[in-house]
């Protein structure tokens, strides 16, 4: 029968754990992101008008650079089972093993992935579903990277994370009920004339918990405490450990250039720009005001290690933890109206270092 329509119960997205161009892509190389709140993808091509003299209308359209894909998804917070099981992030149990994101950094196997929405029959929950026998589609995204990670949390609110990939190729498949699993084309292409790679993929069906050992369904808000380390000593302004936090944004933005040559329709090489930042903005209800001034502080050259720490609930374990090591105060912004609670909102940021470096950077750990 023709499908009207489709809800969030049918979809679900799903990474590949092997490089992009890294040929057959089975079952158990492809992993699917949990607590999906939503999905958005598009692209666009770009086109060039050819006009001449003579004609108002030009004579052609012809895209000159190669075109763009985004994919963006945000999944609530369990744990840290999608940034070290499925996004490939590095992460520990206690944010020692380096920077969240240094295998990005470094070009490996997490660098560049396939991604995909996987889409079953109309009515049927993708959970617990043996596609064997049903007819579903898949959309794939070729060539993928990471370009932004963001956690949020606020009050009144379950924390989430964010995330965005920029691919280079887009491809939708359909799957007949008729089909034996024999896998088809995975959605890489060769990015230096945008034939595709060889390689095929079968998705896994979906499962319904995040681990065998961890069934926490969500975090929540008021498991939420942060660390300011050494920032307190040199707090001006609104005292930072009287405030009353109302809401924080983690991100972290990895912007590519294309190299392109002649002779050559899509970019040879995504170069990662460097400085790559990583920030906190927390906004708190303002409480005490502590003492020093700006001009002494612009002279401080300390650094601070600012994070923030979920834990499981009803429980002391931390189920995820993200740290900021090396940051400095970046600014204050201070807000007050008739009717509203002033609030002060306060911005560290940090440039990443290498993927070794332990003391610069984004830092995750926790339950996975």
């Amino acid at each position: 029968m023709a499908r009207n329509r489709v809800i969030y119960q049918s979809e679900g997205v799903f990474v590949g754990q092997l490089a992009a161009t890294g040929g057959n892509h089975a079952s158990t190389d492809i992993k699917e992101a949990y607590r999906v709140q939503s999905a958005n993808y598009s692209f666009n091509l770009a086109r060039r008008d050819v006009n001449q003299y003579g004609e108002l209308a030009a004579i052609d359209r012809v895209p000159l650079d190669a075109p763009t894909v985004s994919l963006d998804f945000t999944y609530l917070l369990a744990n840290a089972y999608n940034e070290s099981g499925v996004l490939g992030f590095t992460t520990d149990a206690a944010g020692n093993a380096g920077n969240a994101i240094g295998g990005i950094l470094t070009g490996g196997v997490t660098s560049c992935r396939n991604y995909w929405i996987k889409t079953v029959g109309y009515g049927f929950d993708l959970h617990g579903l043996n596609t064997t026998g049903y007819a579903f589609g898949t959309i794939g995204f070729g060539n993928g990277y990471i370009s932004s990670y963001t956690v949020d949390g606020a009050v009144g609110d379950f924390p989430r994370a964010s995330v965005r990939v920029d691919a280079s190729n887009i491809k939708f498949d359909s799957w007949l009920s008729t089909d034996t699993g024999s896998g088809t084309q995975i959605p890489a292409i060769n990015t230096t004339d945008g034939t595709p790679v060889a390689g095929t993929y079968l998705l896994p069906s979906g499962q319904s918990t995040t681990s065998a050992t961890d069934k926490t369904t969500v975090l929540r808000p008021g498991d939420i405490t942060f660390t300011w380390g050494t920032y307190t000593s040199n707090d001006i302004g609104a005292d930072i450990e009287d405030a009353k936090i109302q809401s924080f944004t983690l991100t972290t933005d990895i912007g590519r250039t294309p190299i392109q040559r002649l002779g050559l329709k899509y970019a040879y090489s995504n170069e990662i720009n460097f400085p790559v930042n990583a920030s906190l903005r927390v906004t708190a209800i303002v409480g005490d005001l502590g003492t020093g001034a700006l001009s002494a502080f612009v002279d401080s050259t300390g650094t601070y290690n600012v994070g923030v720490t979920i834990k499981k609930p009803g429980t002391a374990l931390t189920a995820f933890g993200a740290t900021l090591k090396g940051v400095t105060l970046d600014s204050q912004e201070y807000s007050s109206s008739i009717g509203d609670n002033k609030t002060v909102t306060y911005t560290f940021a940090v440039p990443i270092g290498g993927p070794n470096d332990l003391n610069k950077g984004l830092f995750i750990y926790g339950m996975n």
